[in-house]
Protein backbone atom coordinates (compact mmCIF):
# COMPACT_ATOMS: atom_id res chain seq x y z
CA UNK A 1 0.00 0.00 0.00
CA UNK A 2 3.06 2.42 1.21
CA UNK A 3 4.75 1.77 -2.09
CA UNK A 4 1.65 2.32 -4.39
CA UNK A 5 1.11 5.79 -2.43
CA UNK A 6 4.52 6.64 -3.53
CA UNK A 7 4.28 5.70 -6.86
CA UNK A 8 1.48 7.92 -6.86
CA UNK A 9 3.04 10.87 -5.09
CA UNK A 10 5.75 10.59 -7.83
CA UNK A 11 3.14 10.95 -10.64
CA UNK A 12 1.94 14.41 -8.93
CA UNK A 13 5.64 15.90 -8.46
CA UNK A 14 6.46 14.89 -12.03
CA UNK A 15 3.43 16.38 -13.37
CA UNK A 16 3.95 19.45 -11.91
CA UNK A 17 7.60 19.42 -13.31
CA UNK A 18 6.53 19.05 -16.71
CA UNK A 19 9.56 18.78 -18.13
CA UNK A 20 11.34 21.42 -16.36
CA UNK A 21 14.26 21.23 -14.17
CA UNK A 22 16.05 24.25 -14.20
CA UNK A 23 14.88 26.61 -11.49
CA UNK A 24 15.45 26.52 -7.87
CA UNK A 25 11.35 25.84 -6.95
CA UNK A 26 11.64 22.74 -9.96
CA UNK A 27 14.94 21.41 -8.17
CA UNK A 28 12.96 20.82 -5.20
CA UNK A 29 10.14 19.23 -6.77
CA UNK A 30 12.84 16.97 -8.47
CA UNK A 31 13.96 15.89 -5.81
CA UNK A 32 10.88 15.17 -3.82
CA UNK A 33 10.26 12.91 -7.13
CA UNK A 34 13.16 11.22 -6.98
CA UNK A 35 12.57 10.40 -3.04
CA UNK A 36 8.91 9.37 -3.65
CA UNK A 37 10.30 6.77 -6.49
CA UNK A 38 12.91 5.44 -4.41
CA UNK A 39 10.24 5.31 -1.28
CA UNK A 40 7.87 3.59 -3.97
CA UNK A 41 10.70 1.06 -4.78
CA UNK A 42 11.86 0.57 -0.92
CA UNK A 43 7.85 -0.23 0.36
CA UNK A 44 7.79 -2.25 -2.90
CA UNK A 45 10.82 -4.45 -1.88
CA UNK A 46 9.30 -4.90 1.42
CA UNK A 47 5.70 -6.24 0.52
CA UNK A 48 4.01 -9.43 -0.30
CA UNK A 49 2.53 -7.60 -3.35
CA UNK A 50 1.77 -10.87 -5.47
CA UNK A 51 2.53 -8.24 -8.54
CA UNK A 52 5.99 -7.41 -6.97
CA UNK A 53 8.23 -8.55 -9.86
CA UNK A 54 6.24 -6.83 -12.25
CA UNK A 55 5.36 -3.48 -10.27
CA UNK A 56 9.23 -3.51 -9.50
CA UNK A 57 10.30 -3.65 -13.10
CA UNK A 58 7.43 -0.84 -13.60
CA UNK A 59 8.53 1.56 -10.87
CA UNK A 60 12.25 1.05 -11.79
CA UNK A 61 11.92 2.31 -15.71
CA UNK A 62 10.12 4.97 -13.85
CA UNK A 63 13.40 6.14 -12.25
CA UNK A 64 15.57 5.40 -15.31
CA UNK A 65 12.98 7.58 -17.37
CA UNK A 66 13.42 10.79 -14.48
CA UNK A 67 17.10 10.61 -14.41
CA UNK A 68 17.33 10.27 -18.01
CA UNK A 69 15.09 13.42 -18.63
CA UNK A 70 16.89 15.25 -15.56
CA UNK A 71 20.40 14.13 -14.86
CA UNK A 72 21.19 12.43 -18.38
CA UNK A 73 24.86 12.53 -17.50
CA UNK A 74 24.55 10.27 -14.64
CA UNK A 75 25.29 7.60 -17.50
CA UNK A 76 26.62 4.83 -15.36
CA UNK A 77 23.99 4.73 -12.65
CA UNK A 78 21.06 4.98 -15.61
CA UNK A 79 23.03 1.94 -17.65
CA UNK A 80 22.98 -0.10 -14.36
CA UNK A 81 19.26 0.18 -13.81
CA UNK A 82 18.78 -0.46 -17.33
CA UNK A 83 20.77 -3.65 -17.20
CA UNK A 84 19.42 -4.61 -13.58
CA UNK A 85 15.86 -4.28 -15.49
CA UNK A 86 17.04 -5.80 -18.17
CA UNK A 87 18.17 -8.87 -16.33
CA UNK A 88 14.41 -9.32 -14.54
CA UNK A 89 12.67 -8.58 -18.19
CA UNK A 90 14.12 -11.38 -19.56
CA UNK A 91 13.65 -13.91 -16.80
CA UNK A 92 9.96 -12.73 -16.35
CA UNK A 93 8.49 -10.75 -19.37
CA UNK A 94 6.92 -12.47 -23.09
CA UNK A 95 8.63 -11.42 -25.86
CA UNK A 96 5.64 -8.74 -26.22
CA UNK A 97 4.76 -7.55 -23.21
CA UNK A 98 4.25 -4.01 -22.64
CA UNK A 99 7.17 -4.10 -19.63
CA UNK A 100 10.17 -5.58 -22.41
CA UNK A 101 8.39 -2.81 -24.96
CA UNK A 102 8.56 -0.27 -22.09
CA UNK A 103 12.24 -1.49 -21.49
CA UNK A 104 13.09 -1.16 -24.62
CA UNK A 105 11.62 2.55 -25.71
CA UNK A 106 13.77 3.53 -22.20
CA UNK A 107 16.67 1.76 -23.11
CA UNK A 108 16.52 3.80 -26.93
CA UNK A 109 16.10 7.33 -24.87
CA UNK A 110 19.04 6.34 -22.75
CA UNK A 111 21.20 5.72 -26.14
CA UNK A 112 19.52 9.31 -27.44
CA UNK A 113 20.36 11.70 -24.50
CA UNK A 114 22.61 10.14 -22.20
CA UNK A 115 24.99 8.19 -24.39
CA UNK A 116 24.12 8.87 -27.57
CA UNK A 117 24.16 5.87 -30.04
CA UNK A 118 22.32 6.36 -33.02
CA UNK A 119 22.13 2.66 -34.17
CA UNK A 120 21.75 1.38 -31.00
CA UNK A 121 18.94 3.65 -30.10
CA UNK A 122 16.94 2.56 -33.28
CA UNK A 123 17.69 -0.81 -32.44
CA UNK A 124 16.03 -0.56 -29.40
CA UNK A 125 13.10 0.90 -30.92
CA UNK A 126 12.65 -1.92 -33.51
CA UNK A 127 12.90 -4.25 -30.15
CA UNK A 128 9.96 -1.99 -28.57
CA UNK A 129 8.05 -1.02 -31.37
CA UNK A 130 7.89 -3.66 -33.98
CA UNK A 131 5.88 -1.03 -36.63
CA UNK A 132 9.09 1.06 -36.09
CA UNK A 133 10.31 1.21 -39.72
CA UNK A 134 6.98 1.44 -40.62
CA UNK A 135 6.05 4.66 -39.28
CA UNK A 136 9.50 6.38 -39.94
CA UNK A 137 8.40 5.48 -43.75
CA UNK A 138 5.20 6.50 -43.43
CA UNK A 139 6.84 10.23 -41.64
CA UNK A 140 9.23 10.45 -44.64
CA UNK A 141 6.41 10.65 -46.97
CA UNK A 142 5.05 13.46 -44.65
CA UNK A 143 7.53 15.62 -44.67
Amino acid sequence: MKAKYYDILSDFYDTRLDGQYASDNEYRDLAKLKRAIDKSIFHLKLSQNGHKKTLLIRYTLNKINVLIRSTPEKTTKIKRLLDQVKGWIEKNADAYSSLRRDYCLSAAWYYTLSNPCKETAEEYCRLGMPDYEENLSHRAGIY
